[in-house]
């Protein structure tokens, strides 16, 4: 197995290495360190694409200290470095990661405005990668990222998309021997409708369907854990909440050592959207690591 990580020099690509090295040593997995730079065109002849001995250094630089600041987390881990240029971060994340089985970065890099809780690049590489992609938040303590995940939460709603989420949240419960928790959020009927369907329902008649609707997604729920293979060792927890899906899910995850789990789209997704609005809500708001599985 190999794990892809992008680093920049900045603290959210530190976090993001200490989490990527974690869990190489819990799969036996290699670790890749990328850090790609564009062409410092201005500092030189016109439409120069050749980067210059300097910035090739200075990329060797920012790898090797981003190792030598969080290296120790995990010793033991065989890591590989490179340095990519002329390509933007993302392009080049997404470029090597097409062999990765995971890829890591950062909420945030160094170009990341001051506000802002995900940047471009992660939620670029979230949205396009063909594997899946581990987003460390800014907020998490370099203990707590090196320390592992103490709990795991997977949002399933029956879409191909959710079902290769819980199949990975499994397998990570299990190597981390942590309890998870599968979560299938239906709409509640007390939001209404556009229509004000349930408008002229009286209260006791609206609690019966609103408990029929729970039973029913317990039971869809019941049948996907069952299609994710034998669970008798992990210990697992079933939860069917109305609501919104993304509201749902990251106060579930709110401690930042729990890892969140979601697929890039599922059944409420435009066909031509590649990172769903769960999804992307769970990348912004969620205080502890968010895992994206892709599409296919």
């Amino acid at each position: 197995m190999s794990i892809l990580v992008g680093v920049d020099g900045s603290e959210h690509a530190d976090r993001a290495l200490a989490w990527a090295l974690r869990e190489a040593a819990l799969r036996s997995a290699q670790v890749t360190v990328i850090n790609a730079f564009r062409v410092r065109e201005l500092a030189g002849p016109l439409n120069r694409e050749e980067p210059h001995d300097e910035e090739r250094a200075e990329a060797r630089r920012v790898v090797e200290e981003a190792l030598g600041r969080v290296g120790s987390t995990a010793p033991g881990v065989d890591i590989t470095t490179t340095a990519v240029t002329g390509r933007a971060a993302a392009e080049a994340i997404l470029h090597h990661g097409r062999h990765a089985d995971l890829i890591v970065v950062g909420s945030r890099g160094l170009g990341g405005f001051p506000g802002l809780l995900v940047g471009s690049v992660s939620q670029q590489v979230a949205a396009h990668a063909d594997v899946p992609v581990a987003v460390i938040p800014a907020g998490v303590e370099m203990t707590d990222v090196s320390d592992g995940t103490t709990s795991i939460v997977v949002g399933v709603d029956g879409s191909d998309k959710s079902i290769r989420a819980l199949r990975w949240a499994v397998e990570e419960a299990r190597l981390r021997d942590v309890p998870l928790t599968a979560v299938y959020v239906y709409r509640s009927l007390r939001e209404g409708s556009p229509f004000d369907a349930y408008a002229d329902v009286e209260e006791s008649q609206l609690e019966e369907l609103e408990r029929q609707g729970g039973g029913t997604a317990l039971g869809k729920l019941d049948r996907l854990l069952s299609d994710a293979g034998d669970l008798s060792d992990i210990k697992i927890e079933r939860e069917v909440d109305p609501g919104s899906p993304a509201k749902v899910l990251i106060s579930d995850a709110a401690d930042e050592s729990t890892l969140l789990v979601v697929g890039s789209r599922g059944h409420g997704g435009f066909s031509g959207l590649l990172l769903g609005s769960v999804s992307q809500q769970c990348l912004h708001h969620a205080k502890g690591p968010v895992v994206v599985t892709p599409i296919g």
